[in-house]
């Protein structure tokens, strides 16, 4: 499959690598040391050089680029995957190379503001434009809501992947009013919305498959206690907890750590 789909991948790595153009032509305005990440109060607090920058990073993506459509071609279920939703694989990578290394280069030049008034816009077309992909995922290993809810019925899948596709409609929206917000509220506003989103793609399929289990539908049958199982458990539950350490401590840090709370969030 990758041959039948090597047109667009050779496209989409094009695009990934056009930050690599940009970055040659602004190399005489570039520092010698470039910020390259930013913490939650706004200040850098990691950099690179311009050889980083310009050339490895792009580098980077196209070959993580090529890695997920690879893992994603592999899967014979594709094949049958609806084309719109087997689309997001090829152009995530392109968006997240310009909007990163975008973002670094107006960083470089000086320009804070305009990179601040960017974040929430590009984080809320995304959760809109993927939860209107979302309700046209069909079963697959790759990509979706892949859990052992999903995968006991299909009538399931789809019931969760609509629902959590509005969610994340609608929490997109919510991020996109950070426009407007003073930079320690935007914290807040981005932050916020994943929550509901997150705690969707688990508590929705679980319901309904207990809806299902009510009307009807045999349960999921009971696997034994192994070793990789107990394993896997563990790790899913450490995981949450460093995904809701994640989503909590920007919010401890503007409502708790700051001198004036009210007065950050009026401006």
């Amino acid at each position: 499959m990758m041959k039948k789909y090597k047109t667009p991948l050779i496209i989409a790595s094009l695009v990934t690598l056009l930050p690599m153009v940009a970055g040659f032509l602004l190399w005489d305005r570039l520092p010698e040391v470039i910020p390259v990440h930013w913490g939650i109060n706004g200040t850098s607090d990691a950099v690179a050089g311009p050889w980083f920058v310009v050339f490895l990073l792009p580098l980077v993506l196209v070959a993580l680029q090529w890695l997920c459509v690879w893992v994603t071609l592999r899967d014979p279920r594709t094949e049958r995957q609806n084309p719109k939703a087997l689309r997001m694989i090829f152009w995530i990578m392109p968006v997240i190379s310009i909007f990163c290394c975008g973002t670094i280069y107006v960083s470089a030049l000086g320009n804070g503001l305009f990179l601040f008034r960017l974040v929430p816009i590009l984080l809320g077309v995304l959760f809109i434009v993927i939860g209107n992909y979302m309700p046209k995922i069909t079963p697959n290993s790759h990509l979706g809501i892949k859990c052992r809810w999903t995968f006991h019925s299909e009538e399931n899948w789809h019931a969760s992947h609509r629902f959590c596709g509005k969610v994340s409609v609608v929490c997109g929206f919510i991020t996109l009013l950070g426009v407007f917000l003073p930079e320690k509220c935007l914290v807040a506003v981005m932050c916020v919305p994943l929550l509901p989103l997150v705690l969707s793609t688990f508590l929705y399929p679980y319901l309904y498959y207990r809806k299902q289990v009510q009307e009807g539908l045999p349960p999921i049958a009971k696997k034994p206690m192994t070793k990789g199982r107990v394993i896997g458990i563990i790790g899913s539950v450490i995981a949450c907890i460093l995904l809701a350490v994640f989503l909590v401590y920007p919010l401890i840090d503007v409502f708790i750590y700051s001198t004036s709370p009210m007065e950050n969030c009026s401006g």
